[in-house]
């Protein structure tokens, strides 16, 4: 539908709603917020992508599974940062410490970010992860990070400053595909 805001509901037709699938609520350019129940316990790769107008999502703060820090969603289990809404439009953002892995498309088409600072805590920057991130011209990855994920930062058209840390083992394939100049 053209919903701006969306409560997942917990239930369904009687049933619990307990995962959300990959790429479910794909290019939903209507949706600002989304509202996740506690009932939730599996989330697909981002499945937010192409949402353009998504700025919140939320999830209450004892949700045994995902955490919500300023509209940013996060798996608990294996500290992942899932979904960075599109629709935020600050130019910078660091990725906060102690998360480990930037799952797979979880900036795509992020067309404001600017600047992006990833701490040595994050171990892995999944496939496709800042893909389509236009205006991306700085990245600063610390000493920790181990691998970059195939096609992490293709189509970053603006990137010119990059900082690879000497932990970096395993960069995959196009990483860096139509980068810029």
């Amino acid at each position: 539908g053209n919903a701006d805001r969306l409560t997942i509901p917990a239930k369904i037709a009687g049933k619990t709603v307990t995962s959300i699938g990959y790429y479910a609520f794909y290019s939903c350019d209507s949706l600002t917020s989304v509202s996740i129940p506690d009932s939730v316990m599996q989330i697909g790769v981002n499945p937010f992508t192409f949402c353009s107008s998504l700025k919140i999502i939320s999830a209450s703060p004892e949700h045994p599974y995902f955490a919500v820090i300023d509209g940013v969603l996060f798996r608990k289990a294996d500290k992942a940062l899932i979904s960075y809404p599109v629709g935020i439009k600050s130019s910078t953002y660091t990725i906060p410490q102690g998360i480990a892995v930037i799952g797979d498309y979880a900036f795509y088409g992020c067309t404001s970010l600017t600047a992006i600072r990833i701490p040595g805590t994050v171990k892995t920057v999944g496939d496709n992860s800042f893909d389509g991130c236009s205006a991306l011209a700085s990245l600063e990855l610390a000493e920790g990070v181990q691998e970059l994920g195939t096609l992490a930062f293709r189509n970053c058209s603006a990137l010119t400053q990059v900082t690879l840390p000497a932990s970096l083992t395993e960069v995959g394939i196009w990483a860096f595909a139509g980068h810029g100049p």
